[in-house]
């Protein structure tokens, strides 16, 4: 059985405004995200640039990357609005695994609500 992976960019929030231009909507709603708010979602993202190091180069890659470090998964869908918005997800599979320290620190925010705990 295959497991996909969806929402991994948190409805755009984790690529910032820029990752939005093009045909993307700068606004949320509906049943995917009805337990969130899109701007609490852009606050989170923002505590995870330390994820960007080595060969990742930006939050988007880091969040593919992540989801794929994991065996189980199968396939990481993600939403795009630009050729290079696809390209740079579709890299993040060649990329190394995020490293432990960085896991580390990742799974003290997600405990904590990213400090909101």
């Amino acid at each position: 059985m295959g497991v996909v992976v969806i929402r991994v960019m948190a409805a755009g929030a984790l690529g910032g405004a820029s990752a939005r231009q093009g045909h993307a909507s700068p606004t949320i709603g509906g049943p995917m995200v009805t337990d969130s708010a899109y701007a609490a979602d852009e606050e989170r993202a923002s505590k995870l640039d330390f994820l960007v190091s080595g060969g990742i180069q930006s939050r988007p890659q880091a969040a593919v990357r992540f989801a794929l470090m994991h065996t189980g998964v199968s396939t990481v869908l993600v939403g795009f609005s630009s050729r290079a918005q696809i390209e740079e997800a579709t890299s993040a599979s060649e990329k190394h695994p995020i490293p432990h320290e960085a896991l580390s620190k990742l799974h003290r925010l997600w405990a904590s609500d990213f400090g909101r705990s």
